[in-house]
């Protein structure tokens, strides 16, 4: 989803699975040992996370570094100065009332490529978070800024029954399913056609939508989603496009929107795969932030202008141009907002 992150290095922490003992390691989707020093930092980072002291160390200051976690030395012991609240398996999974296989990575590549990536494992859907993400992608190529341990960055791999023709609207749906925890938290975002979320005209989430087939044939698709939490200036230096991030707004802790994401997405994707779109399509205009206003599609090197007229059936583009209605899919044009 969205970062531009630090060079490649040789270590990765462990992965937490639910219901499992196991434990995993990946950098750039190959397993390796984790060399002593950096496991030794992971773990000291954990510890000052949790309020304690350490002792200073090069080895400590420089990943401290490197995450962007401030810290202060008194008398040769290490303090966070601001430590984040890193993300608990144990505390997303007790929220949930569905089954997940859920995993935590200290810092991957893309979430998406992971899940994208692993062979077929039954119905139970996957779940991946990661403190931080080294090549996180948007939409149409775009890198996801994404910081260590502020936002959220989220993957969901599910099977759906039927083809892949039948998954039109899912990416809609899943914009939905985000602008409604968000707005829950009593936050007024809205959505921008077909999932980007909006707060105050910046963008506060992205989402991701790849679709497949497994080796037996069965269609799946892997939902990626970035939330930004809390962004700071160097941060936000790097983003390209209007953006904004949910700050002091925001009432829950990080493992309780987490949870709360998961657990209406989860449920979400049960409806569509059992009705379709059909159900979602009458929420569309309360969250569309552009509902009946001037917009501008951008297909290739044609810009086309009309007026936000909402979606259809299968959650495309409504464009009223004059009198006549055109359709647009997501996957061939992207919207901007049009002079008044």
């Amino acid at each position: 989803m969205f970062f531009a992150g630090r060079k490649n290095r040789n270590y990765l922490a462990p992965v937490r699975v639910q219901n499992s003992h196991c434990f995993f390691s990946l950098l750039r989707k190959k397993e390796i040992n984790i060399p002593p020093v950096r496991d030794v930092v992971e773990q000291q980072i954990r510890s000052l996370v949790d309020g304690e002291n350490i002792r200073v160390s090069a080895d400590l200051l420089s990943v401290l570094d490197e995450l962007s976690l401030a810290y202060r030395v008194v008398e040769e012991q290490v303090q966070l100065r601001n430590p984040p609240e890193l993300l608990d398996v144990d505390l997303i999974s007790r929220r949930l009332s569905r089954a997940a296989a859920i995993e935590v990575f200290w810092s991957i590549d893309s979430t998406n490529s992971y899940l994208m990536a692993q062979k077929e494992t039954g119905d139970v859907p996957r779940v991946c978070f990661a403190e931080q993400q080294l090549a996180g992608r948007g939409r149409r190529g775009r890198q996801w800024i994404s910081p260590f341990g502020r936002n959220i960055y989220i993957s969901l791999r599910r099977n759906f029954a039927g083809q892949i023709s039948d998954l039109t609207g899912l990416s809609v749906v899943v914009g939905l399913s985000a602008v409604c925890c968000i707005r829950e938290c009593g936050i007024n975002a809205g959505l921008k056609w077909p999932n980007d979320i909006l707060l105050d005209g910046g963008k506060l989430a992205g989402i991701l939508v790849e679709v497949g087939t497994n080796s037996m044939g069965r269609v799946f698709a892997v939902i990626g989603i970035g939330v930004n939490l809390a962004l700071d200036s160097r941060n936000a230096a790097q983003i390209d496009q209007r953006w904004s991030h949910l700050g002091l707004e925001l009432s829950k802790s990080r493992n309780e929107f987490a949870a709360g994401l998961l657990e209406k997405i989860l449920s979400d994707l049960e409806t569509f795969d059992l009705h379709g779109f059909k159900p979602f399509q009458t929420l569309w205009p309360q969250y569309n932030v552009y509902q009946g206003m001037p917009v501008v599609v951008h297909r290739g090197d044609e810009t086309i202008s009309g007026s936000d007229a909402g979606i259809d059936d299968d959650g495309n583009l409504l464009l009223q141009i004059g009198e006549k209605i055109q359709v647009f899919s997501a996957g061939e044009v992207s919207l901007r907002p049009g002079k008044m």
